[in-house]
């Protein structure tokens, strides 16, 4: 039997958690191909956002609009929980490490800049 322990480098590319679950489970995900166009180009289109007005692919034709609605973002990232919540155990601090104190929390409000304000405006 496997296991992995992994923090929050997860977050940050969706290519390190198919390295992860196929060191798990080889081939059980696919190959990187697919499993990127199943999730990541999904998510990176909304990274990326929408071309510019008129921007066309070097063949002359139109560039399909990139960017994700929010409903679409939605369901490419509920589409990767549903596929990972059989093989992912999530612990919290506080069931792990109770010696541990409260997180503490304080909001400090503070007013903008001139140039944040100025900015804002744009």
């Amino acid at each position: 039997m496997l296991c992995c322990a992994a923090g929050t480098p997860l977050q940050n590319r969706l290519s390190e958690l198919w390295g992860l679950m196929q060191f798990l489970m080889p081939g059980a995900f696919g190959p990187i191909t697919d499993f990127e166009r199943w999730f990541m180009a999904p998510l990176e289109a909304l990274r990326c956002g929408p071309p510019a007005a008129g921007a066309t692919a070097t063949s002359g034709a139109e560039v399909p609009e990139a960017g994700l609605t929010e409903e679409e973002f939605m369901l490419a990232t509920n589409r990767l929980h549903q596929v990972l919540r059989p093989f992912m155990l999530r612990r919290l601090k506080e069931s792990v490490a109770t010696e541990l104190p409260a997180k503490a929390e304080r909001v400090v409000r503070c007013a903008a800049s001139p140039y944040q304000t100025a900015l804002n405006q744009l």
